[in-house]
């Protein structure tokens, strides 16, 4: 389900925090893209628990992605894109895995420049008492680079919140680095991240 070309970096924060499953799922799905290069529609329903974890019911997962190329054909505008992503799933038949992002992007050979936000309900079968969570997040990711070879910067910043009912219990995550990119490929060289006391460092190079 996710979108051809888009960055990397992008979107794998619902990943991490497992409010996706993984990258990929069993299930059926279809795809089509918007007359004259103006976007595409992507939907399908799915097992829900990605495809390495066992299944631990029969509930299913449907899911849904507009991706809108406003201006396809300009020299510049071209590489703005709007999307938007819808998962209505469960954990259980009375408890929800719900989730909707909506993404901006804007691809250039010197700039790679993304914003996204992130809106979720949730009642996982961890939680002892079972409730509706809400939970808020948005992200901004830049790279600046000389082309399509060459040096090339990176900045992401990441903002979540993993309960809304429980005030500031934000987690926030700052990325900056940079890298060099050769034939189409990233030689990654180093980045340097900060993060509240409360989660774990990462000063590390890239994987």
């Amino acid at each position: 389900m996710g979108e051809p070309g888009h960055h990397p970096h992008v979107g794998r924060r619902a990943e991490r925090d497992g409010l996706i499953p993984g990258s990929a799922d069993f299930g059926v799905s279809y795809f089509t893209p918007l007359p004259n290069g103006f976007g595409e529609v992507h939907a399908g329903v799915y097992n829900g628990e990605g495809f390495g974890n066992v299944e631990l019911n029969k509930q299913k997962s449907v899911q849904a992605r507009l991706t809108l190329r406003p201006f396809p054909n300009a020299s510049i505008a071209k590489g703005f894109r709007v999307s938007g992503f819808y998962n209505a799933g469960s954990y259980a038949s009375d408890r929800p895995r719900r989730l909707g992002i909506v993404m901006g992007s804007f691809e250039h050979t010197h700039l790679v420049v993304t914003g996204q936000g992130l809106w979720a309900t949730e009642n996982p079968l961890s939680l002892v008492t079972p409730r509706d969570v809400d939970r808020t997040g948005w992200s901004v990711f830049a790279e600046p680079r000389q082309g399509l070879t060459g040096l090339a910067g990176v900045f992401r910043y990441d903002s979540f919140d993993p309960d809304d009912s429980l005030g500031v219990n934000e987690q926030n995550r700052i990325i900056a680095g940079g890298w060099v990119i050769r034939d189409g490929g990233k030689y990654k060289m180093w980045y340097n991240a900060h993060v509240p006391e409360n989660l774990k460092p990462l000063r590390q190079p890239f994987a």
